[in-house]
């Protein structure tokens, strides 16, 4: 087979794209453009990153915060941690229940596992390996069949 490209070929298609007329851009694809470019520009200040803010927004913004966090450790002392926190340990308690009985499950695979290692593993990679052999034997057999009369031509 040739990889070599035909030299008269490719001087054919290039007299004939020479003879092919200059495009022009419609006369409505710059203005098109530039309004998509302004519509884009023109997004409002709240949906651009914080950085990109006006400094007054940023100022207020900071206050904003800053009041917000006061307000929060003003009030921090009145609220009972403790009883929170406990109520959250409770809550979830049946989450240590599952891991409890996952891992339970994990450790009784790994000692049947470590009991039938060595002849399981022997026994499951021959097994993989006959069903290997069987599957490319079919497969190979099925796609013969299905273009025998394509082979034949």
């Amino acid at each position: 087979m040739n990889f070599e490209p035909d030299k008269h070929l490719e001087r054919l298609i290039q007299e004939e794209l020479t003879k092919l007329p200059e495009l022009r851009a419609p006369a409505t694809l710059i203005p098109r453009v530039n309004s998509r470019i302004r519509a884009h520009a023109s997004v409002a200040w709240g949906r651009t990153p914080w950085l990109a803010w006006p400094v007054r927004m940023k100022v207020i913004s900071f206050l904003l915060f800053a009041a917000l966090l006061g307000v929060v450790a003003a009030n921090l002392n009145e609220i009972q941690l403790a009883v929170y926190a406990e109520k959250i340990r409770l809550g979830t308690v049946w989450l240590g229940e599952i891991w409890h009985s996952v891992t339970s499950l994990l450790n009784a695979g790994l000692v049947v596992s470590r009991a039938l290692s060595e002849h399981f593993l022997i026994w499951t990679l021959l097994l993989f390996g006959l069903m290997a052999v069987v599957i490319v034997g079919v497969g190979s057999g099925l796609w013969r069949l299905a273009f025998a009369d394509q082979l034949k031509g």
